[in-house]
């Protein structure tokens, strides 16, 4: 057998190592035999207290209870490591290992293995989620894609920070000087606008020209009062530190023109609506301020092309899903709300009336866990408060949502071809109504029954009464605690559909069609954990409906391994954004979006990443089969 030394120099990714670390690394080893059969580890039990390295024979790792429901993950043999990811976790292993023949492995000690990683950072990559890693790579070259289109100054862009924005010392005042003489600042300083700062240089409000005009000139009110009976407050801040694209998403939801820039609750700076304008051209929040403003259905159509054009520029420039549908969804709920209050001016106007009673336009699906991308269809629904009147009432809202989803329908949201619109009698009900239904759908005989169910799952209030939105989530949870077969069911329907991965990591692909050679992302990838996030929501009674914040919920519940939850956040958010990048591609080339991807039009990075997302997908599949199937997986027809 050969030396100690000359095999260790051969296995990754200690081969990386100088002659002189590797030798005293054979120094610290300890050599064990394991007999065939031998458990080594067990599922969720073991710490490892070793990193083990196979000399001779072959380890196998299972999911299940040892010696019962075991399912082989992999087959490991010379040269192969296991028990990492239980040390760098200091958590129990995540597979039964055991020798799957007579074996003799070298065993690193952990405080050795642990001290080695301190001091050797390409061991931390190596070891560390092959996922991170992959993403990490693929980010990189995106950005250096992203960069090689821009000139050098406009490198930057939306990642820089916002800090970068600050071209002047902030001008201030304290909030006791008048009206008169904040205005001779803002003269003498040449701005627009001066903010308040109290005691501590904490900024408490803001006084804008705008704000001069309405509430001191038009009102003719004393330009003596004092400053703090005017301003804006309370303020929308953010930290220096924070990004240029952080500052337009806050700019955004808060449609303000000004954000104050703080550092340790201090004011360090002021950036407008303007500076934005100036550095990239565009504004989303100039295009929800003139979406709000828009008269007409005409109008409103304008104003979501020039949305359009922000999530265009954002998209080419590599911004992430996460904030990417974040800010789709915050424009697509507004322009609804707007919609909204034209239909129900247009009932008053014919001599219908106003609503009725209190109600809540749902959003559903996609739209409900706010992920809507660049091209969707409609998914809405009406909950109104239950009366004795039920029929009449609900006569008036049919003939509102018909109008809103005719009006959508014309802003390029096309019907849902399910019909899952307000506009069907049966998704336009009282409260009562939807309490029962969503019994009957939780307590469904068959997992077939639940799945077309569960799109109704992801609602949340886009418009109307919040509260009738909460006594139906409230409703929700609790027939889903009482139910003894709901997760399972859900579990079962989340199984049937695997990540387009073969057992040797090629892609599987549609073999004929229009799509041949292409996979579904949407269906084949991203669906698991849409579908496992709200499994999990549901388990812990969560009412967040946007996926990322489920896995957020459900991580920091501790449902499953914090490692899997962060992998899996990550994942989902990387496919995403390729499938946001996907659809802005199609729409730029004239063509209609869809969801099929070809590898071959990827990069070998963007495959490598691709790849280990779908491990990742598969091994959360595999763990929540564990956690609420007991490891069963059902046929279903």
């Amino acid at each position: 057998m050969e030396s100690v030394q000359s095999f260790f120099s051969s296995v990754p990714p200690f081969s990386l190592l100088e002659t002189t670390q590797q030798a005293d690394i054979c120094k610290k080893l300890q050599i064990e035999f394991f007999p065939k059969g031998t458990l080594i580890l067990r599922r969720d039990v073991d710490k490892a207290e070793f990193l083990y390295i196979v000399r001779k024979g072959s380890v196998k790792l299972t999911r299940g209870i040892a010696g019962e429901n075991e399912r082989l993950v992999n087959l490991i043999g010379e040269k192969d490591v296991f028990g990492a990811s239980s040390l760098m976790e200091n958590e129990a292993y995540i597979y039964n290992a055991a020798a799957n023949e007579d074996t003799i492995c070298y065993l690193l000690p952990k405080q050795d293995f642990l001290a080695l990683l301190k001091s050797n950072q390409s061991l931390v990559d190596y070891f560390s989620s092959r996922l991170t890693v992959s993403l990490i790579n693929a980010y990189k070259d995106e950005q250096r894609r992203v960069s090689q289109k821009k000139s050098s100054d406009d490198v930057p862009l939306l990642y820089g920070s916002v800090e970068g924005l600050i071209k002047r010392r902030p001008v201030g005042c304290p909030p006791s000087i008048s009206i008169r003489e904040a205005a001779e600042v803002m003269t003498l300083e040449r701005v627009g606008s001066i903010v308040v700062i109290d005691d501590n240089g904490a900024p408490v409000g803001i006084l804008t020209d705008t704000d001069m005009r309405s509430r001191v000139v038009a009102r003719r009110m004393s330009i003596d009062a004092p400053v703090s009976s005017v301003m804006s407050s309370p303020l929308v801040t953010i930290g220096k530190t924070n990004t240029v694209l952080e500052a337009m998403l806050a700019m955004s939801a808060h449609r303000v023109h000004h954000l104050c820039i703080v550092e340790d609750g201090r004011l360090c700076g002021v950036v407008s609506q303007r500076d934005l304008m100036l550095m990239h051209g565009i504004s989303p929040a100039a295009a929800i301020k003139s979406l709000e403003q828009q008269p007409s259905i005409d109008g409103i159509i304008e104003s979501e092309k020039q949305m359009d054009n922000v999530v265009a520029l954002l998209v080419s420039q590599g911004v992430r899903a996460r904030q990417l549908t974040q800010l789709i969804t915050l424009f697509n709920d507004k322009l609804t709300e707007r919609l909204i209050q034209l239909a129900e001016g247009k009932l008053k106007a014919d001599g219908i009336g106003a609503p009725p009673v209190p109600y809540t336009w749902l959003a559903l699906g996609s739209e409900g866990r706010s992920e809507q991308t660049i091209v969707t269809d409609q998914d809405n629904a009406i909950v109104f408060e239950s009366t004795s009147d039920n029929a009449d009432v609900q006569l008036y809202f049919l003939k509102l949502a018909a109008l809103v989803n005719e009006d959508l329908d014309r802003c390029g949201f096309p019907k849902c071809k399910g019909n899952i619109m307000a506009s069907n009698p049966d998704l336009c009900a009282s409260l009562e109504t939807w309490k029962l239904q969503f019994g009957k759908w939780v307590n469904s005989a068959s997992p077939k029954a639940l799945l077309n169910s569960t799109i109704f799952f992801d609602f949340r209030t886009l418009n109307g009464e919040q509260r009738l939105v909460d006594a139906l989530h409230h409703h929700l949870h609790r027939v889903v605690s009482e139910s003894r077969t709901c997760l399972f069911f859900m579990l079962q329907n989340l199984l049937r559909t695997k990540p387009p991965l073969g057992f040797f990591g090629a892609f599987l692909l549609e073999a004929s069609g229009e799509n041949k050679n292409k996979f579904n992302i949407k269906e084949r990838a991203l669906r698991p954990l849409v579908d496992g996030a709200r499994l999990l929501a549901l388990s812990i009674g969560s009412r967040e409906t946007n996926t990322y914040k489920r896995l957020d919920a459900a991580r920091t519940h501790g449902v499953l391994r914090d490692a899997l939850m962060e992998n899996v956040i990550e994942a989902f958010d990387y496919m995403m954004t390729l499938r946001l990048s996907h659809h802005a591609e199609k729409k730029r080339a004239g063509n209609e979006p869809d969801n099929f991807i070809a590898p071959d039009d990827l990069t070998s990075i963007q495959r490598n990443a691709l790849k280990e997302a779908f491990r990742v997908v598969e091994e959360f599949q595999a763990e929540l089969k564990d956690k609420f199937g007991g490891g069963l997986e059902i046929a279903l027809e």
